[in-house]
């Protein structure tokens, strides 16, 4: 918290109080709040194979269809909180002139430092090749790097393999500058 004597009110800047937040995080878009019942526990796994996969069901006359089954696999979860605090004296709050509020500047910094750490680990899961299986990964930074790659198709290729159509796309800046200079995306 900032010293007694720097909550004093200057009347030159009246009603004016400069603070950073930054509006456009993008972490809950990318990665949605997932509510669970209990702090730790299991979820369902259905496996993806199975269900496109279409075996013969053709039945002949006086045949009986053929049998098929499902499986289920489990996983965990765990819930870990996350906090920060910032203690606000009584001194401070009662030398505070207005427009400062001291508990409501506190309240926003520590809010604002969470969304920094939640925005900051999102990217670090996101942008983390081990967190994707060999087969949906590809080092597209540095193949998009020749002005000449076909972005467009490569995109669409990575759409088609996904198992629901996504609505977001989210690449880190390195990939963006190279992706931007790309003959596909300038006007001709």
């Amino acid at each position: 918290m900032p010293e007694p004597s720097t909550l004093q009110f200057d009347g030159a800047l009246t009603d004016v109080s400069i603070q950073y937040n930054n509006p456009e995080y993008i972490a809950e878009m990318v990665l949605p709040p997932a509510p669970k019942p209990k702090r730790e526990g299991t979820y369902k796994i259905y496996d993806k194979d199975e269900r496109f996969t279409v075996p013969t069901d053709y039945v002949g006359h006086k045949g009986e269809p053929r049998e098929v089954e499902w499986n289920v696999s489990e996983g965990t979860y765990a819930c870990v909180d996350y906090g920060l605090q910032e203690f606000v004296s009584n001194d401070e709050i009662d030398n505070a002139d207005a427009p400062l509020q001291p508990l409501a500047d506190a309240t926003k910094f520590v809010t604002d430092l969470l969304m920094l750490a939640q925005e900051m680990g999102t990217a670090d899961f996101v942008f983390n090749a081990s967190n994707y299986a060999s087969g949906n990964k590809n080092d597209e930074a540095g193949s998009w790097a020749t002005l000449s790659t076909d972005v467009l198709t490569r995109l669409e290729v990575g759409i088609d393999a996904c198992f629901k159509p996504p609505t977001i796309l989210v690449m880190g800046i390195e990939t963006w500058r190279k992706v931007a200079r790309n003959t596909a995306f300038r006007p001709r």
